[in-house]
């Protein structure tokens, strides 16, 4: 399965947001163990459950649905890793 988001695999360009869907397939990838769209398993701890919303946000088919900055993606991925170690 590509990493490609959709977008550039139809010829966009490269883009931040390309880029995040990227991010998206590896994170998926490591939680379920196979690629998407392939579910694999239910996420089994709360760490997987907390990261399930985010991979969601960065797989969106639409890029203008994906978070529009590198920053929104590290400060909520940050606060997730933050709270679980309180």
């Amino acid at each position: 399965a590509s990493q490609r988001a959709p977008e550039r695999a139809k010829g966009a360009p490269a883009s931040v947001r390309a880029d995040m869907y990227s991010l998206g397939v590896a994170l998926h990838t490591a939680l379920h163990g196979c690629p998407p769209p392939h579910k694999g398993g239910e996420p089994r701890t709360g760490r997987e459950r907390a990261l399930a919303p985010w991979i969601h946000k960065l797989l969106r088919v639409q890029p203008e649905a994906r978070p529009g900055a590198w920053n929104e993606v590290v400060i909520g991925l940050r606060e997730l890793a933050e709270g679980e170690s309180t």
